[in-house]
């Protein structure tokens, strides 16, 4: 089978990649269902020189690599938190296993300089990312869980159309956080809850992953579910976010496992997209450029700096 090309646009820069089915067919073809997709674009904070995206898909590890493994220029799927990932140069020590899918193939610079723009302006300016199809045959269509296929309803179709609403539309909820004032607002706030969205789309992901092998939920999932759900309400203002989380606690103990895993899932993509745009509101490096001003140790502990 040959080579498939996917046209990469960030920012209004375009480059090309061509992918391998036959490494990773599963992947290639579920990709090829959501083409054209335009989203926001994310940068890497532990990998280096990476951007990606969030897809709708549930994919295992195909042409399993690890992320310190990879080479500039690779393209790759992170089935653990649905994003598509591209590194443009240097790579740094990141453990994740990935799907290999290919490399970009023409445009690699202009993508890299695109990309190091983009991290200038993060918190300042949301990028988009534009993935369409280039030139070869399309992969064959294979089996997998993608959004939307019309087959959730009840509450897995509720869950699911929460996420629908938010996939292109930054919820007002995250809109009104970061306007907040007051004593570290609404930097405190808007860090706190990227890191507890990322951290409710991983464990998400983990009740997933035991539901599809055991066909059972865990019994401990109810309680975290809702004690999350009231960590997005009362601490964030996040009212809507906690309600769906609730919801589907609520849900899972009378679902049977298929219903139970459509609930998870849409939770899933919620979470992961929620964590998204509040990690587009967070101006990444300059925070870094200002720890790095700060000499480590200085004015630190007790009775240093001169407080009274």
């Amino acid at each position: 089978m040959s080579l498939w090309t996917v046209n990469v646009s960030l920012d209004g820069t375009t480059a090309l990649a061509a992918l391998d089915p036959q490494s990773a067919p599963m992947t290639c073809a579920a990709l090829d269902s959501l083409l054209p997709v335009t989203t926001t674009a994310h940068y890497a904070k532990i990998a280096g020189h990476e951007f990606y995206l969030h897809l709708p898909l549930f994919l295992e590890v195909e042409h399993l690599r690890r992320v310190s493994d990879l080479t500039p220029g690779t393209v790759a799927f992170w089935p653990e938190r649905q994003l598509l990932c591209i590194y443009y140069g240097h790579i740094q020590d990141e453990d994740a296993a990935v799907t290999a899918l290919g490399r970009v193939v023409e445009n690699l610079s202009g993508l890299a300089k695109t990309a190091e723009a983009m991290r200038e302006r993060l918190g300042r300016v949301i990028p988009t990312v534009r993935l369409s199809r280039g030139s070869g045959g399309a992969p064959h269509r294979a089996a997998h869980r993608a959004f939307p296929d019309g087959t959730r309803s009840g509450a897995a179709g509720a869950v699911f159309e929460a996420y629908a609403s938010i996939r292109d539309v930054a919820p007002p909820e995250v809109e009104a956080l970061i306007r907040r004032t007051g004593v570290m607002q609404p930097a405190g706030a808007l860090i706190c809850a990227e890191g507890d969205t990322r951290k409710l789309h991983e464990f998400t992901w983990l009740v997933r992953e035991e539901i599809r092998t055991t066909g059972t939920v865990p019994e401990f999932t109810g309680r975290v579910l809702h004690h999350w759900a009231g960590r997005l309400r009362g601490w964030y203002g996040l009212a809507a976010a906690g309600a769906l989380v609730s919801e589907v606690a609520a849900a899972l103990p009378a679902a049977e496992a298929h219903d139970a895993q459509d609930l998870i899932e849409g939770l899933t993509l919620y979470a992961g997209r929620l964590s998204l745009w509040l990690d587009a509101y967070i101006p990444w490096e300059r925070i870094n450029r200002l720890l790095h001003q700060t000499p480590v140790g200085v004015d630190a502990g007790p009775g240093r700096g001169g407080d009274a």
